[in-house]
């Protein structure tokens, strides 16, 4: 199921009411940090330490990408999600990986596909990988997350 956005029979799913195809616009601050261009990777918050984004003030790059020194592209975006509880970002991440219909739920104009390398079902993703195909402005990308 390897295509751009939602097909015929997609929505007789049981989450297809859940189906936006229209998306709102990007906020500022995204399409601002888009504007400025890549970032240089010493700038780009750590993986190591994701606990400092909960630091107070805003971060150096708390919007913005770059590119690493191992090859990849670090995108670092502030989404505030009034009302959305720890446990409902661990449902998500457990459930959208098995279905490339769900994982277009959250961006139907660029995510393709989405499948864990494991090929097990939904439930848990932490020390697993997700196998995504998906725009990164024009360019079409295998990654895995």
């Amino acid at each position: 199921m390897s295509y751009l956005g939602y097909r015929t029979g997609d929505a007789d799913s049981p989450f297809g009411g859940f189906f936006r195809p229209e998306m709102a616009p990007l906020p500022g601050h995204v399409a601002r940090a888009l504007e400025h261009g890549p970032q240089a990777a010493p700038v780009l918050p750590e993986f190591s330490s994701p606990a400092t984004l909960l630091d107070a003030g805003y971060q150096q790059t708390e919007n913005g990408y770059g590119f690493l020194g191992t090859g990849g592209i670090q995108v670092s975006v502030r989404t505030d999600m009034p009302g959305v509880t720890p446990r409902m970002w661990d449902w998500w991440f457990g459930w959208h990986g098995s279905d490339s219909r769900r994982y277009k739920l959250w961006h139907p104009r660029a995510h393709v596909s989405a499948q864990w390398r494991d090929d097990h079902g939904d439930g848990h993703y932490i020390g697993r990988t997700s196998l995504v195909r998906e725009y990164l402005g024009s360019t079409l990308t295998k990654v895995a997350i």
